[in-house]
């Protein structure tokens, strides 16, 4: 990395964006090397910067009752309100949601095992 992007990453917290932007350029780059036989360096190849772990944020109860009253209140979000609430209820995010599967869910056992973690009844 040069100079000026270590000292922009450093001072104002852009090491997610320069990885971005690096990340595109190092798939347009292999894209070119695939598909059009191109014979070009990768100059991006191992280079990524260290990123922040992401934070946790955590709804208060207050926040998550007026969170599912105002998915009530929509008239086309059917069943938003019930969404929300299993979402708060288990801990899941809205893709491990949706990418469940039954035989996510133990014969033996009511836990369901998530990507990250066991998840019981």
């Amino acid at each position: 990395m040069d100079q000026r992007h270590q000292r922009t990453a450093d001072r104002s917290g852009l090491r997610t964006t320069i990885n971005r932007e690096w990340g595109l350029l190092s798939e347009a780059l292999n894209w070119a090397k695939g598909e059009l036989e191109w014979l070009l360096p990768n100059p991006v190849m191992g280079r990524l910067l260290r990123e922040p772990e992401g934070r946790l944020r955590w709804l208060s109860r207050e926040q998550a009752k007026r969170l599912v009253d105002a998915a009530r209140e929509q008239p086309r979000a059917g069943y938003l309100a019930d969404f929300l609430e299993l979402a708060l209820n288990i801990g899941m995010r809205h893709g491990e949601m949706l990418g469940l599967e039954w035989s996510d869910r133990g014969v033996t056992s009511p836990c369901r095992y998530s990507s990250h973690d066991a998840l019981c009844a």
